[in-house]
């Protein structure tokens, strides 16, 4: 799966991260709007993935992971401040659906420091 999505994302001009953590991922996508919009409702259609929680969709300046058509991580293998981070998130990400406001931007918040954790690490695997 994770070789497919490779490919079709560099065929779409599409960067990321994926991390994998107790049957659960959560994926960063990057690229242009109508690319990701794409690719977003390929990825709702396909059996293998349910009960999805959209953290944020919003544009960006740059890339953080420009050099990744999709970096993979599992749980086991980031650092103990990242993995506390991701903890967090789900938990977080879990009462997002019905969240206030503010858990909304403390969702938005720990996503982005978790996400500048990866900055200038070698994601080939």
């Amino acid at each position: 799966m994770l070789n497919s999505a490779r490919s079709a994302n560099a065929e779409l001009g599409i960067t990321g991260l994926l991390i994998y953590h107790e049957g659960c991922f959560l994926q960063v996508l990057e690229g242009e709007k109508d690319a990701l919009g794409a690719c977003y409702k390929k990825i709702q259609k396909d059996g293998r993935h349910t009960s999805f929680i959209e953290l944020a969709n919003e544009a960006s300046t740059g890339r953080l992971f420009s050099a990744w058509w999709m970096a993979y991580r599992d749980f086991g293998e980031l650092g103990e401040y990242q993995r506390k981070q991701l903890v967090d998130i789900r938990d977080l990400a879990a009462k997002a659906g019905s969240g206030t406001m503010v858990e909304n931007l403390k969702v938005n918040a720990i996503m982005l420091a978790f996400l500048s954790t990866f900055r200038d690490l070698d994601m080939a695997g």
